[in-house]
């Protein structure tokens, strides 16, 4: 049984050490309770209850998820006190999710790709995983919310190395009232990824309603690419964007050559064609008009989609094996 800790929450969770620290924001832990059993805990200053930082409204949307390629919520607590050695005590509010044991996504193509002049993923692994993001996606809009925080830091992997999307900090329900609105227009998410229509109300008074399918959508075609590539496809979505200056005008020609020399790395090693789909489904979900943006539950069905995908189950073995290939190349 595991005792080893650097301080104890609640006498009843066991801190290991911290995965994330974003100040007052919330620091993750990774912990262990008296069974030996992992998880992460995120923890928020008990003074930040009324504020948007608190975990009340995270943890009410997050209980009632329940998917496979969803991180579960097992525990949560608006007061606690966190002990923590050389620093004594803390008031805090908490929540307990399940541990995933391989990281994020962002730091796996990271660490295959080695080089940010290197591409991402092959298709088949990419597909798989994407397929994953899709239907845990799909699940939280049936029921009623939107994520608004889709990126590759939030999609983490379990120990078979299956997709679990993670952090509803920014999750709202989709018919939500927002400031007065009859809808969503608050800025939420993270810069790389937010959609074009939520930058809009960061730089105007008067406040538009977006629609939260759409602008998950948006956020998951940067993530795609991002797993294509290994980068970003703009730094924001914002006319003064160089790279985002192309699409937001349509001209897709011009922006893809500034990616000339990934995309003939992968014309090389994928199948013939395969390129050409990808490109138009990105496309199709990085438009700045959201009403001419692909709807989720048209993605599955686009031709890109179509092929084999590998099984949960036999994940882990590629992964495992595509690691220790890059370790053979050192």
């Amino acid at each position: 049984m595991k005792t080893y800790s650097t301080g104890t929450l609640s006498n009843k969770y066991y801190l290991e050490k911290e995965l994330c620290n974003n100040g007052y924001k919330g620091v993750v832990y990774l912990a262990h309770n008296a069974e030996g059993q992992k998880m992460a805990i995120k923890t928020v200053a008990s003074y930040l209850a009324n504020t948007p930082y608190s975990l009340s409204e995270e943890q009410k949307i997050h209980y009632q998820l329940d998917h496979k390629y969803i991180i579960k919520c097992l525990d949560y607590m608006p007061e606690s006190i966190l002990t923590k050695e050389y620093i004594g005590e803390k008031s805090v509010m908490y929540l307990t999710t399940e541990f995933a044991e391989n990281g994020d996504l962002l730091g796996l193509i990271q660490k295959i790709s080695k080089d940010s002049k290197k591409i991402g993923m092959n298709f088949k692994i990419i597909k798989t995983w994407f397929s994953q993001i899709v239907s845990a996606l799909s699940y939280i809009h049936e029921q009623g919310f939107c994520h608004r925080d889709i990126k590759l830091d939030n999609l983490l992997l379990s120990s078979d190395y299956l997709i679990k999307i993670a952090d509803f900090g920014c999750s709202i329900a989709m018919n939500a009232n927002e400031t007065g609105k009859n809808g969503l227009c608050s800025v939420k998410g993270t810069e790389n990824y937010m959609a074009p229509e939520i930058w809009e109300n960061d730089y105007t008074k008067e406040k538009k309603i977006y629609d939260g399918g759409k602008i998950d959508v948006f956020s998951l075609g940067v993530a795609l690419f991002s797993m294509v590539f290994n980068g970003h496809p703009f730094n924001k979505a914002i006319p003064r964007d160089q790279f985002y200056r192309l699409i937001l005008v349509n001209n897709w020609e011009e922006y893809w050559k500034i990616f000339i020399e990934k995309i003939k790395m992968i014309t090389e090693r994928e199948e013939a064609g395969e390129w050409e789909l990808l490109k138009d489904l990105i496309e199709k979900m990085l438009t700045k008009d959201s009403e001419k943006r692909i709807e989720l539950k048209d993605i599955l069905n686009h031709k890109w989609m179509n092929g084999d995908v590998y099984k949960d189950e036999e994940m882990a073995k590629v992964i495992e094996n595509l690691l220790k290939e890059r370790v053979s190349e050192e």
